[in-house]
């Protein structure tokens, strides 16, 4: 179906082209909002909290919404995009419940159980910012759409740890990457029958993607694997090591004070 809005017109003649300036502008924006998060998080009073959750949730759910609908008016999967499992699309269902609960004021123990999946499996989200597999530049929806959903994944991710501390650890990573792992072979049979490409199980992207080099069948699964675990890794390192950190440093206080406390028993 066509319509006179060129702004939403499914073949918009505004095209992207990855690393232009365009697009390393637009990644310097969302680079500067999670550096922000991380430099003035004292500064964030629960005020400001309340409206920096509310404001970025709303319009992700707005654009979400209009996705749909101009999914369904352009004629394009509107079923395929409604009931995605493209893990994106379960992160960002994820992002919108944290936040959801935060701002309900629900930070329950659910959150805390839910948050690590958050977390590493915003590799996704950063992966699509990074090597975008989309056609539309700045004149259509689209492009809007996909950078802001994807930047709001990742920037609550980022928020989540800064903001609510919630914890990550060794466990937490072979939880999620257990549970993407069991959760593939059923995305791989839907991909199957409905000849979609959830979580790129079927094959590479569309555009140039590090997923080129996989290979092919039984290798491309393999290699595939193994460079999720591998990111997935880098995300669970830095705190893995300050867990480590921090537990030297309280072996070394329970040693001082049992130092002290045999000292005072012998005096």
């Amino acid at each position: 179906m066509r319509h006179n809005f060129p702004f939403f017109q499914v073949d918009n003649t505004s095209s992207f082209e990855k690393y232009d300036a365009t697009h390393m502008f637009t990644l310097l924006l969302i680079a500067i909002a999670a550096i922000s998060i991380v430099v003035f998080k004292n500064r964030i009073t629960h005020k400001a909290d309340k409206i920096i959750r509310g404001t970025t949730t709303a319009l992700a759910i707005v654009l979400e919404i209009s996705f749909y609908v101009w999914a369904h008016v352009c004629s394009r999967k509107f079923l395929a995009s409604l009931f995605s499992l493209d893990l994106c699309h379960i992160t960002a269902i994820l992002a919108l419940f944290l936040n959801l609960s935060s701002l309900l004021g629900r930070k329950i123990e659910t959150c805390k159980k839910i948050f690590p999946f958050l977390y590493f499996w915003s590799e996704g989200a950063i992966a699509a910012l990074l090597f975008p597999n989309i056609r539309y530049g700045v004149g259509s929806f689209r492009f809007y759409n996909f950078f802001y959903i994807h930047a709001y994944i990742a920037l609550t991710a980022i928020y989540g740890l800064v903001m609510d501390n919630y914890k990550i650890n060794f466990k937490s990573y072979l939880r999620a990457l257990g549970t993407l792992v069991g959760f593939a072979p059923f995305v791989w049979v839907v991909n199957l029958i409905s000849g979609e490409n959830y979580m790129f199980l079927a094959g590479a992207a569309d555009v140039e993607t590090p997923l080129d080099g996989l290979g092919e069948g039984a290798i491309y699964y393999l290699n595939f694997f193994l460079l999720t675990a591998f990111c997935m890794f880098l995300l669970v390192f830095p705190h893995e090591l300050k867990n480590l950190r921090d537990k030297r440093k309280l072996a070394k206080i329970i040693s001082i004070a049992e130092a002290d406390w045999n000292y005072y028993c012998e005096e």
